[in-house]
């Protein structure tokens, strides 16, 4: 019986200390947020005015049929066909680099990495060749096309809530900086890997026919209510349905993704309120669109672009200069982007 019991906490010390190496950045905003409540405990009642639920349950739902979209199995049998008949290193890393482009664009960036960045390792290992470095060009395809949609990444979906943009709208502001990054990454992958001979081998995996079907109906309606500006009971509502329709992949969703989310939202809402704070942002011009540009991009490489972005959220109303900042900036450290820290990660 001691015996069992003890085998018990030894797994469940394993479960956990593996969640906390894998979640990194959950611990660190977390311990934070202990910290700074045990400092300011007169902000504990206001904690749940500091986040933006309309943006919480917006990630939720699209995390979760994300999800869906990915346990299809469809993405990997696509780029598995795509693959299938290429023989050169260069054209073989422009394509994963393309594919990777292409998901984050209709998912989020953390989603399209958990989709490439274990396929792309399995194909590796099949080569028996050294392209470690083209997982790094994945995480910067997905940095670069995500940041032309809304729900491309995090930080664009709370900037299209809070700054009450239309898909379309949001899309073509955002379309400039999306062409010039993506001919950029182009030209790298070109000159970063030579044109000699490989032989790359997919793996099958089961596809759920019914399953994909009903995650893209249920992104294009997610797209819609959002767009439409609905508000966030109705949005509750269709996470509701959403839970339910997708009752059996929900456990795959990345629901530490939105708890960290949460903790930035109460994080920085306490940050932005602290005088030092207020006195040091007081010296920089939040009308100037290039000082809110460079501060995104600055902050974003210290605390990464979505924590960035909600906290830049407090001090200017001047979005685009933000997003084009966050969004850049995103590609420098390996901390200014949630989606950089998945692919250390994976």
């Amino acid at each position: 019986m001691h015996s069992a019991a003890g085998s018990g906490k030894v797994a469940f010390g394993k479960r956990l200390a593996s969640f906390l190496r894998r979640e990194r950045a959950l611990l660190v905003f977390l311990i934070l947020f202990l910290i700074l409540s045990a400092l300011y405990p007169h902000f504990i009642p206001k904690y749940i005015d500091f986040v933006d639920w309309r943006t919480i349950v917006a990630l939720s739902t699209l995390l979760l049929v994300t999800a869906g979209l990915e346990e299809s199995g469809y993405f990997s049998l696509l780029a598995g066909k795509i693959l299938a008949g290429v023989k050169n290193e260069r054209k073989f890393a422009i394509l994963l680099v393309s594919i990777s482009a292409l998901l984050s664009t209709f998912l989020t960036n953390d989603i399209a990495l958990f989709i490439m960045v274990p396929l792309t390792i399995r194909m590796l290992r099949s080569l028996r060749r050294g392209m470690d470095k083209i997982i790094i060009f994945e995480a910067l395809a997905v940095n670069a096309r995500s940041l032309l949609t809304p729900i491309g990444n995090p930080q664009n979906l709370y900037l299209w809530n809070f700054a009450g943009y239309s898909f379309l709208g949001f899309t073509l502001t955002m379309f400039p900086l999306f062409l010039l990054s993506m001919l950029v990454l182009i030209a790298m992958t070109f000159f970063s890997f030579p044109p000699v001979e490989i032989r790359p081998k997919g793996e099958r995996e089961e596809m759920h026919r019914d399953l994909f079907i009903l995650s893209i109906i249920l992104l294009v309606i997610f797209v819609l209510l959002v767009d439409l500006g609905s508000s966030l009971m109705i949005l509750l509502a269709a996470l509701l349905i959403y839970l339910i329709l997708l009752w059996r992949i929900a456990s795959k969703a990345d629901w530490p993704f939105v708890l960290l989310f949460i903790l930035i939202f109460v994080d920085f809402g306490v940050i932005s309120r602290m005088p030092l704070v207020s006195y040091l942002m007081g010296f920089f011009d939040f009308s100037s669109s290039s000082s809110v540009f460079l501060l995104a991009i600055l902050l974003s490489q210290f605390i990464s672009n979505v924590p960035a972005t909600v906290f830049l959220a407090h001090y200017t109303t001047n979005f685009t200069s933000m997003a084009y900042g966050v969004n850049i900036g995103g590609n420098g450290t390996i901390i200014a982007s949630m989606a950089n820290l998945i692919t250390l990660r994976l």
